[in-house]
């Protein structure tokens, strides 16, 4: 159920506290925040002393945290691995004894210690295999391995070259990008927010800065919740989580243990067969590293697993540990924590169960999702690709892909398929709504209260298109949609209460997020006597009103198009004010300046200078304003008189190109205060926010779910009527009711109807010996029956005329997809090992198509082989085909007392090498002996003499075995 890859369980986030994170400016220096109360001081450092998540306490002077041997030849192997030559000559500078990769710093920097060195100790220390980025200013920065690592994967410059300390950083503008490059090489990231100190003001300050770690960001999480609010971001959810998985074996079978970190659960699926097992692991994806159990490394080969993990997950580069333990799942939850940086095992343990009615489709093995196009596969073409338009978002086609891979229990098929029906026979309009806001995005955003406007807005449409779909005049649509959104979501809902929390939640970002595009260009009321004032400015001709207003656009630019004006009244009223005496100082010291040349130097040189040596500059990287005087106008100032200085940057350091006054420096002080005042009330609206609609959390994912389904449907239906495919009778199969297969004028779903598309119609009663001529059309068939019955037991439409389905408890299909070389398997070893498992897994409810079994290895063998196997299947009783150029089979069936029917696709009109030969690829009962391979050849690019050569061999060949007795 959790595992369904579009929606999680919320049990454990209902009940949770929201986390409210750190302001701009942090708490009282030294420890004296502790012993507040939470609301004597910042509310985001509050949340994180609630949560349990204390500020970092720095390792001690001269501590160096040694590498334990594991750790350390991870490192050398990581380190010997790497591809870029700064990358390689970083690491001469490594210890790597010691967790940074860096030992004594002092006998490379003996003056001064690398900035936030014993942070990094301390965080390193814990997470010894974990990335470690620290904010410092305005970049994240990382040293020893992690600094190697930087360089090598994000191509950035070292920082400090040639100080024998490896270092590296990337700038906090980039940091989303930087963490899913890092995410997607398979490393987890550790990062380091500081406790920012109020910055309005410029002066120098050596207040020691507070640091915490803001979020462990990993493969399986490797979306960054910090900042969202306070830069308006709203990120893309729609990458699908990876869990961690460990495989154990018992005497009944394989057992897969998957670690969900929402909640945080180990979800075990036990007696599964090894293709159940790589079927699992292609589905759900696998974070590196696989954790293998001792038990499952006994049963097979170490090498084998390495080998197998490559082609079903490639991701995962192989990564295979192997650990021991009494217990395989408490083992594994030790290996978390070591893997994961915990302090104790947290995760639970939980057991999934299978369908208690007993009639639940098992998921389909790994090689028949690569043969019906589930799974990527050479020559197969996607199935999912063919159920909906191209332009259908991603969230949707992965809902449609995880229904047919984990076939739903009977009562979720009965309203997948009715809302099918209902949506193919509506005539009403359905409305437009958003559909692209996965639950697991909506819970950790409200959770984290990291909601920006741009995500509530994008939240209250979704809300309001849900609200409309479950409005009165859908009732015969919504009544399947909503228990299906329950099941995608794992959560129990309503229409009743879907209802509710959509009107709620919709209203309350109604009353607090302003519409897009509700302000202008700048928020700021300007009175008639400040346009007076303006104009005045531009008639002079000089260039203030534009520095100025680059310099409030660029300061109010975090204001604009986020909130209701009136919910910052106040705040506004003070930007306002400061505003004006901002102005007021600018003009002030600008006339000034203008009266003092004008006086000193002749009228033409004074204006000339004035206008070429006298600029007043938005300076937007430091968010302040200034002048920039030239020679000629300086030296006609009385600086005592006017109080020039030389202001300070944001890092303190003196500007020495521009000059402003200690007034205009107050004011500029003020404004920035009045601005960042308001962006954090902001802030503080919209994380209120988030703690209001907490309470609707699972509605609202149930919602999200519920708009994934529709589009789903909808978009199926739209491509199924524009195809003329139908919805099959699955009345038996929902009831569990064994019997026929009756197909009639089915085609492959990745042909149109018509267009010289041939249909074939058939009934499965017993297992088909089909037999026909290359290109006759035999796999085809085989793979159409194989989708047709995927798609009709989980509720979707088919491309056929008719369908009636009894159930079935598992599809098989098999065709040949070549050798194992990395496994070390030939293809006919490859083939027997899964007829292998088939005839141990097969009932009389199954279906299985097999193509071509035993053409792999000497035609007598072969033979026999395929045959021995397609009477264990008889006897069995399965249904299905089984498609052999075998010919000798024939003999052994078609006067046999086992329930297999002869049947022949493909007949040949014409000589072998005729040009004119035509292929009926019809389906008839009775057998074929004949082969259009020679005509295959031919017309494919092999020389005709050597075809003729090859005629004359077979005839050859054919007196050659009459002679020695020996039957053709």
């Amino acid at each position: 159920m959790a595992a369904r890859g579009v929606c999680f369980l919320l049990n454990s986030f209902v009940a949770r506290p929201s986390l409210r994170r750190l302001k701009r400016w942090g708490p009282p220096s030294g420890d004296a925040h502790r012993k507040r109360s939470f609301g004597s001081f910042s509310p985001r450092l509050a949340n994180v002393a609630r949560a349990g998540r204390d500020m970092i306490v720095e390792a001690p002077d001269n501590a160096i945290y040694a590498n334990t041997k594991e750790d350390e030849n991870y490192w050398i192997e990581v380190m010997n691995n790497l591809k870029d030559s700064r990358a390689k000559a970083l690491s001469a500078y490594l210890d790597t004894t010691c967790v940074l990769g860096v030992g004594d710093w002092r006998r490379w920097a003996p003056r001064k210690e690398p900035t936030a060195y014993k942070t990094f100790q301390a965080v390193k220390s814990r997470y010894p295999r974990h990335i470690v980025l620290v904010k410092v200013g305005t970049f994240y920065e990382a040293v020893g391995f992690d600094a190697i690592m930087l360089v090598e994967l994000e191509g950035l410059n070292p920082m400090g070259v040639g100080a024998g300390v490896p270092r590296a950083g990337c700038q906090v503008t980039t940091i989303r990008r930087n963490l899913k490059t890092l995410t997607d090489n398979h490393l987890s990231v550790v990062v380091c927010e500081e406790v920012n100190q109020p910055r309005s003001s410029y002066k120098n300050t050596k207040a020691k800065k507070q640091r915490f770690i803001s979020q462990i960001v990993t493969p399986q999480n490797p979306n960054y919740m910090y900042g969202l609010v306070d830069e308006g971001l709203d990120i893309d959810f729609s990458a699908e989580r990876r869990p961690l998985v460990a495989v154990s074996w018992t005497s009944s079978g394989f057992t897969t243990m998957e670690y969900q970190t929402e909640p945080d659960a180990i979800y075990v699926s036990e007696n599964l067969t090894e293709e159940a097992v790589w079927s699992q692991l292609y589905r759900c994806g696998v974070c590196p590293p696989l954790f293998l159990h001792e038990s499952a490394h006994g049963n097979v080969a170490l090498d084998d697993w390495k080998a197998k993990i490559r082609k079903i997950a490639p991701s995962i580069l192989g990564d295979v540990r192997v650990y021991r333990s009494e217990d395989p799942a408490q083992g594994f939850n030790q290996q978390l924590v070591r893997h994961l940086g915990w302090d104790y095992p947290k995760a639970k343990v939980k057991l999934r169960s299978n369908d208690p009615s007993g009639i639940q489709q098992s998921p389909p093995p790994f090689t028949t999702m690569q043969a019906i196009g589930l799974a990527s596969a050479f020559g197969s073409c996607p199935l999912v690709e063919s159920l909906v338009p191209e332009r259908t978002p991603r969230l949707a086609r992965n809902w449609l892909t995880d229904i047919l891979t984990t076939p739903p229990p009977p009562e979720i098929v009965f309203h997948i398929h009715n809302s099918t029906r209902a949506f193919m026979e509506t005539m009403q309009p359905l409305p437009k709504f958003r559909a692209d806001m996965h639950p697991r995005k909506i819970a950790r955003v409200i959770e984290c209260s990291e909601g920006s406007d741009t995500f509530f807005r994008n939240l209250h449409d979704l809300l309001s298109g849900v609200r409309i779909m479950l409005g009165d005049g859908y009732e015969n649509i919504y009544e399947h949609l909503v228990p299906l959104a329950s099941f995608s979501s794992s959560l129990a809902a309503d229409r009743d209460s879907i209802m509710k929390a959509c009107s709620t939640v919709t209203k309350a970002i109604s009353k607090v997020v302003a519409p897009a595009g509700e302000f202008g260009k700048t928020w700021t009321i300007k009175s008639d006597s400040d346009e007076n004032e303006e104009e005045d400015f531009q008639k002079e001709g000089t260039d203030i009103e534009a520095a100025l207003e680059s310099f409030l656009e660029s300061t109010q630019c975090g204001l604009k198009n986020r909130i209701h004006p009136h919910l910052l009244q106040k705040e506004f009223q003070k930007i306002e004010a400061a505003e004006k005496k901002l102005r007021k100082c600018v003009e002030t010291l600008h006339g000034a300046i203008t009266s003092q040349v004008e006086v000193r130097l002749p009228e033409k040189e004074g204006k000339e200078a004035l206008s070429k040596y006298l600029k007043v500059v938005h300076e937007n990287i430091d968010r302040a304003i200034a002048f920039k005087i030239g020679k000629p106008v300086l030296r006609a100032l009385d600086n005592k008189s006017l109080g020039l200085l030389h202001p300070n940057d944001r890092h303190a350091a003196q500007k020495k190109t521009v000059y402003s006054t200690e007034n205009l420096e107050k004011a500029q002080v003020q404004y920035r205060q009045a601005c960042d005042s308001a962006e954090a009330s902001i802030c503080e609206i919209l994380q209120d926010l988030c703690d209001q609609v907490h309470v609707f959390l699972a509605d609202m994912c149930v919602a999200s779910s519920f708009a994934i389904v529709t589009m789903s449907v909808t978009a199926h239906v739209e491509s199924a009527i524009q195809k003329q495919w139908i919805l099959p009778d699955i009345r038996r199969a929902l009831s569990g009711e064994s019997g026929d297969i009756t197909l009639e004028d089915i085609w492959p779903y990745w042909m149109p109807l018509g267009q010289g598309t041939i249909t074939n119609s058939v009934e499965l009663r017993e297992m088909i010996l089909l037999t026909g001529c290359n290109m006759g059309g035999k796999s085809t068939l085989i793979r159409s029956i194989g989708s047709i019955c995927l798609l009709a037991s989980c509720g979707l439409t088919v491309p056929a005329k008719s369908a009636s389905l009894p159930f079935l408890d598992a599809i098989i299909v098999r065709t040949f997809l070549g050798d194992g070389p990395m496994e070390g398997k030939s293809g006919f070893a490859v083939e027997m090992h899964h007829m292998g498992t088939v005839l141990n897994t097969a009932t009389k409810n199954t279906l299985v198509l097999v193509d071509e079994l035993g053409k792999g290895t000497e035609v007598k063998a072969g033979a026999s082989l395929a045959g021995s196997v397609l009477k264990g299947l008889s006897r069995i009783g399965c249904v299905g085909v089984f498609a052999t150029h075998l010919h000798h089979l024939v003999d052994l069936f078609e006067t046999s007392e086992w329930m297999v029917r002869c049947m022949r696709i493909g007949a040949v009109e014409g000589s072998e090498l005729a040009s004119n030969l035509k292929l009926s690829r019809k389906l008839v009962d009775g057998h074929s002996r004949s082969s259009s391979g020679f005509h295959v050849a031919c017309d494919r690019g092999v020389p005709k003499r050597l075809v003729q050569r090859a005629l004359d061999l077979r005839e050859s060949l054919s007196i050659h075995v009459q002679s020695t007795g020996e039957r053709t």
